[in-house]
């Protein structure tokens, strides 16, 4: 009966490890991924990057710059990018500030947030024009015709 029992728990034991995946007889208990779970760093970073990488510009990829040129283009989308970074997170106070307004029904003060949120946001859009215009003035002619 001991040797019966003892083959039954063996054989749940090998089954249970092939089930799951074992290997060089460790049980790797991974866990099904759910939804909404994060991704590996490698593929995070190659979404930010190419994230960032439709962001910039286009409308400068083919023109030469030079050394000079392009530490001025880099410098005013700093600038702008300090800018927007600003705005941005003033925009996002104002979206909880109008959830919070909605929450308690006070509507006159989420009407306010609303037309602040819309003011903010076209800051963000004159200030993307703004450093598109300087960064198309510090071009010379010869750039400027090859746009």
């Amino acid at each position: 009966m001991k040797k019966l029992c003892l083959f039954f728990v063996i054989v749940s034991l090998s089954a249970t490890c092939f089930a799951f995946g074992a290997k060089d007889g460790k049980m790797e208990g991974k866990r099904p991924q759910r939804q909404g779970e994060f991704r590996q760093k490698s593929e995070q970073c190659d979404d930010q990057c190419q994230k960032l990488e439709r962001r910039r510009p286009r409308m400068f990829e083919n023109i030469e710059l030079t050394a000079e040129q392009k530490e001025k283009m880099e410098a005013i989308h700093k600038a702008h990018r300090d800018e927007v970074f600003s705005l941005r997170t003033d925009v996002q106070k104002a979206k909880i500030d109008q959830r919070v307004n909605l929450k308690n029904q006070d509507f006159s003060k989420a009407k306010s947030n609303a037309k602040n949120i819309n003011e903010l946001e076209g800051k963000i859009e004159q200030s993307r024009i703004e450093m598109m215009k300087k960064s198309y003035d510090m071009l010379t002619k010869e750039q400027k015709a090859k746009l």
